[in-house]
């Protein structure tokens, strides 16, 4: 849902909650699956514009050092293809 990932994109752009959004994102346990699981709703969302939109602002709205988010896993995951065909003409 675009909305929903317009609350998550607007959450991870605050720094001062941003560990406390880290925390409840990974369950307690430290896991990264949310991000993961945002990458394959990126680039399956190439029917719904707003949802790939939502999803990168996500990403964008980070603006965290690797130790808060994988981006080395995240690009294996298909980020950067992702980034890479939309950018590319």
């Amino acid at each position: 849902d675009a909305l929903l990932l317009k609350v998550l994109r607007n959450a991870a752009g605050h720094a001062s909650i941003r560990s406390r959004f880290f925390s409840v994102m990974n369950g307690g346990d430290g896991s990264h699956a949310w991000l993961h699981k945002l990458v394959h709703l990126a680039v399956t969302a190439t029917e719904h514009p707003s949802v790939l939109v939502e999803a990168l602002g996500v990403f964008a709205a980070l603006k965290c050092t690797s130790e808060q988010v994988p981006w080395p896993e995240l690009c294996e995951a298909g980020l950067l293809e992702l980034l890479q065909r939309l950018l590319t003409p």
